[in-house]
């Protein structure tokens, strides 16, 4: 009897386990009391460009506003709970087989949510606290949005590698997932939680050759030329994986708010959604909103032949109206977010077009490759530029240390050897937090000149953000001339237009 009460105790630990890592134990949410609002975080901003020197003791402060702008956003309760259509909601102790319109008839899956066919207007609300594994295919005119008590709702769109075994092999420390991977490539492996400071994996050689502990290997479908199922292998010098581990998320290029080409006015609120993304590609957007939303994880890998590139939000080939608020957006390879015009003819068969307004403000970006990455291509118009792109009021640290870290290539803000025509664009009154490597680097060529000419008048205008960095460090490289971070530097970017008001604080790390 001792033995039968021993086992469902450890059962009961166990569950109590999983709900405190998947679903946000709600008992955990306490709201911390000196949560920061919009205002006060943005006054906090202005103080630190009022500020002369700054000391070991403004960095402690620094990163305190870090956090105090990480908790404003994950302790968030602005729910949606309006609409103009019907409200539904979906929970973990919902039922399919209910009809969804309130808490207590709640849907229960991704799945229900997925074959259902909405109407514009229509506001889809997840229970706080809630765990799902898969995506959301938003389609146009509906919210998504979060009800109840705790923690956001959490979306993992990942494959759980605790499920199969991992089975040794012929060689010493390097074991093989026992399920076959029906994706085009795995990006990363994610150990013990899903926050910034988990553990992972790195990806060193497609081919198989993997040295180093908790490096991995897989060839996927890019790689193989469309052969549809791969092994996953892992090497792991502390022993098995699933003895070792916890938890283990095997991450792959993906969306967790999926949307078809053409898709417009749909907002997602209150979400976090982790190994994956809203959008990333895939045609024209118009009017795609993401406010207090928590991403994290997500993206390719480096070292890795054949995988697909990704970020927190990107859009290309085309939009507009695209906002990103008050969001967390970190661990993500290549770009945080990422306005992206690159073909002639777009995929719906519009002609092409300006990319008018794409805003991010109020976010915590950490570990991202690329914070804010941007280009056009289109030469001998104005049909392909980005204009309205705002930047600002947003906190952006530990930039380059992420798990697609490559310090030399990382920056804050990128754009590539394109026209990167930008009209009216302006990055202003964000904080540049001691970056691996440089934190800016942009370029634009005259659209309309015959070759490669360099234009000041295109690049984004730079106004009252703040930098922390390395004396003496390469800083920011600007159409192809690279500055260090020091007085003649801030001086001569100021005197040549591009950045105004700004602030610059030096800072060992």
């Amino acid at each position: 009897m001792k033995r039968v009460l021993s086992l469902l105790l450890c059962a009961a630990l166990l569950v109590t386990c999983f709900a405190g890592c998947k679903n946000n134990d709600k008992e955990k949410f306490v709201i911390p009391s000196d949560l920061l609002t919009e205002e006060g975080y943005r006054a906090e901003v202005k103080k630190l460009l009022e500020k002369e020197n700054f000391s070991n003791a403004d960095t402690a402060a620094l990163d305190k506003l870090g956090d105090q702008l990480k908790d404003m956003i994950v302790y968030s309760t602005n729910d949606i709970t309006e609409c103009e259509g019907t409200t539904y909601y979906v929970s973990n102790n919902g039922n399919d087989e209910n009809d969804g319109k309130s808490p207590e008839t709640a849907w229960a899956t991704l799945e229900k949510v997925n074959s259902y066919i909405f109407e514009k207007g229509d506001l889809v609300l997840f229970e706080r606290g809630g765990f799902w594994r898969g995506y959301v295919y938003a389609k146009s005119g509906v919210t998504y949005s979060a009800y109840g008590n705790g923690h956001k709702p959490k979306i993992y769109t990942s494959i759980d590698g605790a499920e199969g075994e991992w089975l040794e092999t012929d060689t010493k420390d390097v074991y093989v997932y026992s399920k076959k991977i029906f994706k085009e490539d795995v990006c990363t492996i994610v150990f013990d939680g899903d926050g910034n400071d988990a553990k992972y994996a790195e990806k060193r050689d497609h081919n198989g050759v993997i040295k180093k502990d908790l490096d991995f290997a897989f060839q996927g479908q890019r790689a193989q030329g469309g052969k549809k199922d791969s092994q996953l292998y892992l090497k792991c010098e502390a022993g098995n994986p699933k003895d070792i581990f916890d938890t283990i998320e095997i991450s792959y290029a993906s969306s967790t708010f999926e949307m078809d080409n053409g898709a417009e006015n749909i907002h997602i609120n209150n979400i976090a959604m982790i190994f994956g993304s809203v959008p990333y590609s895939g045609g024209y957007f118009n009017n795609i909103k993401a406010t207090y939303c928590v991403m994290g994880w997500h993206g390719g890998n480096f070292d890795a032949s054949g995988v697909r590139f990704c970020g927190g939000v990107g859009v290309l080939p085309d939009g507009d109206n695209i906002f990103v608020e008050h969001c967390y957006i970190y661990q993500q390879f290549d770009s945080g977010v990422t306005p992206q015009v690159a073909w002639s003819t777009l995929t719906n068969g519009k002609e092409p077009s300006v990319f008018d307004t794409f805003v991010t403000s109020d976010c915590l970006f950490e570990s991202c490759e690329y914070t804010l990455e941007y280009f056009s291509t289109q030469k001998d118009t104005l049909e392909n530029a980005i204009k309205n792109m705002y930047f600002g009021y947003n906190f952006c640290r530990m930039g380059g240390y992420g798990f697609g870290d490559k310090p030399a290539k990382s920056r804050y803000i990128k754009s590539w050897g394109h026209e990167n025509t930008c009209i009216d664009c302006q990055v202003e009154y964000n904080i540049f937090d001691r970056a691996a490597s440089q934190s800016i680097e942009v370029i634009s060529y005259d659209q309309f000149a015959s070759g490669n000419i360099l234009t000041w008048e295109n690049i984004p205008k730079f106004n009252n953000n703040i930098y922390i960095h390395r004396k003496g460090r390469n800083f920011a490289t600007v159409n192809n001339v690279e500055y260090k971070f020091n007085e003649e530097t801030h001086n001569t970017l100021e005197k040549l237009g591009f950045e105004t008001g700004a602030k610059y604080f030096y800072a060992e790390y």
